[in-house]
């Protein structure tokens, strides 16, 4: 079939798609369309006011094992639109690897720190834990202090503040620069 057959058939088969109603519910109550996103934290930078969000993805049934989490910019200096997360981002710094899923929990790391472990657990609501300072805690935020300029600054530490499980108490752990 030639090029303009193609497209022509592509164009009619768009139109009648359109016109043709599906059963009520079929596609509204499937799976792909009750998805819902949790805030789990963001990432601040000293570069500028703008930030990262990372949130878990689930259905009714459970997290979703095919893509449980989300990461995207919030532009606040633009307004506070979004944008997604650059292939460099994603696979240097700000991207995650996701170590293990199930319906209930999901464990997973960022790029840029592949050996701190993070926990999304889902029980009367999605919270995302990590060990800082020897203790399992809620993660609050994380920021970031970047010096030096150019394309690709390098990192002076990077902080987790968040809130013991335990004790409830608020904690902070620096990683590199004076820290750990």
């Amino acid at each position: 079939m030639s090029t303009g057959k193609t497209l022509n058939w592509l164009l009619v088969f768009s139109i009648v798609s359109l016109a043709v109603p599906l059963p009520a519910g079929e596609i509204a109550g499937s799976a792909l369309f009750e998805r819902s996103f949790h805030r789990l934290f963001s990432i601040h930078r000293s570069t500028n006011e703008n930030e990262i969000i990372y949130e878990a993805r689930s259905t009714p049934e459970g997290f979703d094992i095919h893509d449980p989490i989300k990461a995207y910019w919030v532009m606040n200096s633009e307004g506070g639109t979004t944008e997604p997360l650059t292939a460099i981002e994603r696979s240097w710094a700000y991207g995650v690897l996701i170590k293990e899923v199930s319906a209930n929990q999901i464990i997973f790391s960022l790029k840029a720190l592949p050996d701190r472990n993070i926990t999304v657990h889902r029980a009367e609501e999605v919270i995302a834990t990590m060990m800082v300072n020897g203790e399992e805690s809620l993660i609050v935020d994380i920021f970031i202090q970047t010096k030096g300029g150019g394309l690709i600054p390098s990192i002076a530490y990077i902080e987790i503040q968040a809130k013991s499980r335990t004790t409830g108490r608020a904690l902070t752990e620096r990683i590199g620069g004076n820290g750990a």
